[in-house]
């Protein structure tokens, strides 16, 4: 094998057929600014993310179960133009997380085959000293069914904060993947189709419907009362849906490219009745992504 390196990530993430590991990448997404639904003063909202990430596989002497490590940072930066409660600062802080996955996967037999993740995840916005609210301890237990040669279909529960607020949600997971066609559903995650396109499929164009979301521990107050409130918490949803790209530029780098349509957006400040709720109106996004995938061998 020309390139032994990329020859061991290929032989170490072999669960089956379906699983596109992402070794290494990057990630940036911008929500562009919207009005705040029924706010005066033209209030408007705009959210801007970056991603970073790497996993490292290492399959066991028994052939069936791969350990992987992973490490990732992600950074959200929320823009609130004429924000009558917060100084211009504070209206546009940056909130960091820090995680580290553990995910053990197994096959069982040619049929089944199971997934545990584990994810201690750091979320905060780092203006006070680490408290046990800027932790969160995330997770995913899954089964797979191999239908066919390329079909699967599984489930399970998964502990996730792409709702906004951490929640513990059933996952159901459908694949059905040739040489030319990749339809992907991981629900409530998003659903995902592309089709292939040149002699090698190098070049794959589709449409995806992702939820997206995030909880961060902050520490926030207010500008105006006399009594400020403090805000302890932000939380963020929002649904995308449009065309989503894929170009494998060279052997394992890919490059990522999804934009469209971004609705059900939502972010609130604080908890109970400490709470300040926000609604903002519908609006167009984009996503560059560049990462190191190994190319799958796929059946007709």
């Amino acid at each position: 094998m020309k390139n032994p390196i990329i020859g061991l990530f290929m032989l170490c993430f072999s669960m089956n057929s379906y699983a596109q590991l992402e070794l290494a990448g990057v990630e940036y997404s911008n929500f562009l600014a919207a009005n705040i639904t029924d706010a005066g003063n033209g209030q408007e909202a705009a959210f801007q993310e970056f991603r970073a990430f790497v996993n490292l596989p290492k399959k066991l002497k028994n052939g069936k179960t791969t350990i992987i490590n992973g490490l990732s940072y992600g950074m959200v930066q929320p823009s609130i133009k004429n924000a009558l409660l917060f100084d211009d600062g504070d209206a546009n802080r940056t909130f960091h997380s820090i995680s580290y996955a553990l995910t053990l996967a197994h096959q069982i037999n040619s049929k089944w085959a199971f997934l545990i993740r584990v994810k201690p995840t750091i979320a905060s916005d780092f203006e006070a000293d680490l408290s046990s609210d800027d932790f969160l301890f995330l997770g995913t237990a899954m089964v797979t069914y191999k239908l066919g040669a390329n079909m699967v279909l599984g489930g399970g529960v998964v502990y996730t904060t792409q709702t906004g607020e951490p929640l513990i949600l059933p996952t159901i997971k459908f694949q059905h993947q040739n040489k030319r066609h990749d339809l992907d559903i991981l629900l409530p995650s998003h659903i995902k189709y592309l089709h292939g396109l040149g002699a090698q499929k190098k070049f794959s164009i589709g449409a995806q419907v992702a939820l997206n979301g995030g909880y961060y521990n902050i520490s926030l107050t207010e500008n105006t009362a006399q009594n400020p409130r403090v805000f302890d918490e932000l939380i963020y949803s929002r649904t995308n849906a449009g065309l989503l790209a894929k170009v494998r530029m060279y052997r394992v780098v890919q490059l990522e490219l999804f934009g469209g349509y971004s609705v059900a957006r939502r972010f609130k400040f604080g908890t109970g009745d400490n709470r300040l709720d926000y609604d903002v109106d519908n609006g167009p996004f984009f996503s560059v992504g560049l990462s190191i995938v190994p190319k799958p061998h796929i059946e007709d």
